[in-house]
């Protein structure tokens, strides 16, 4: 069965509103730079891969975020950073899976990959107390991006393949890059998630059993938009090998997250600062 047969027609139609509005939004930007995932810029970009078969990233990063999609409680982590890229076609890459680049061009980069994500424990918060857990698993990912001097619109189709939550999520963004100094290179950042029935009452929605266990109402929670964010990243190098990136991206939840019964904030911050060498 095809991938599309799992969106119902309320995803299918907020995906196209919200692909929409945010290429009709590239009229208000002039014009971007390397390819980048969505959320993160990465100290090895394509000047720095002329003339090599490897080049990557090693170091940590450290993020300051909610503790689940929804909560008021915030906690501050530490993960490897590691970004590795072969002959700028094949990746591993800590925070976005393994994958190619099927297509990599001045103007055009499409790819595909498998991405791991990390679920959720009930013991992860008071308010997810008796919801059961969802087991962490992988995810396939379809990608596509579009460079115009200093701009980028792309767009990410993630579907879960390990039946832990049966979910589907379709990402557009933009994102507007520019150089401070020769040290010093910034970007500015919107993006927008609409997610399929399956993953909204996933991580939303309230079984009957759930609600048995855990005395929240019972929530059935529809397709649409997951959430919309604004983002702004920085990337300062000490010397050729040496680099530090930080990142700040606020974001506001749509009416599946914002309607649930364990929903305690209509809007998630996200932090994250970390420190890499890159060869």
């Amino acid at each position: 069965m095809m991938i599309v047969s799992l969106f119902s027609k309320r995803f299918l139609s907020q995906s196209a509103f919200l692909g929409l509005a945010l290429l009709g939004s590239s009229h208000i930007l002039q014009a971007p730079a390397q390819a980048q995932e969505e959320g993160w810029i990465a100290l090895t970009d394509k000047e720095h891969q002329k003339g090599k078969d490897w080049s990557g990233t090693f170091g940590v990063v450290g993020y300051y975020e909610s503790e689940y999609e929804g909560s008021d409680e915030y906690s501050l982590n530490a993960f490897p950073w590691i970004e590795v890229t072969y002959r700028n076609r094949f990746y591993f890459s800590s925070h976005e899976g393994v994958g190619a680049h099927m297509l990599a061009t001045d103007s055009w980069t499409l790819g595909a990959g498998l991405d791991y994500y990390m679920g959720r424990g009930d013991d992860e918060s008071d308010y997810l107390r008796r919801l059961g857990d969802i087991s962490p698993g992988l995810e396939a990912k379809l990608f596509a991006k579009y460079h115009l001097e200093n701009l980028t619109l792309s767009a990410t189709l993630r579907q879960d393949v390990m039946g832990n939550d049966d979910g589907t999520l379709l990402t557009g963004a933009i994102s507007y890059d520019f150089n401070i100094s020769d040290g010093i290179r910034m970007s500015l950042g919107l993006d927008g998630t609409v997610m399929s029935e399956q993953y909204a009452q996933t991580y939303y929605g309230v079984s009957r059993r759930q609600a048995a266990a855990s005395g929240y109402r019972q929530y059935t929670p529809e397709a649409g938009i997951k959430d919309i964010g604004a983002s702004i990243k920085g990337e300062y190098n000490f010397n050729e090998t040496w680099g530090l990136m930080g990142l700040a991206r606020y974001s506001m939840l749509g009416d599946a997250a914002t309607g649930s019964p364990f929903n305690r904030s209509d809007y998630a911050i996200h932090t994250a600062l970390g420190v890499g060498y890159r060869f």
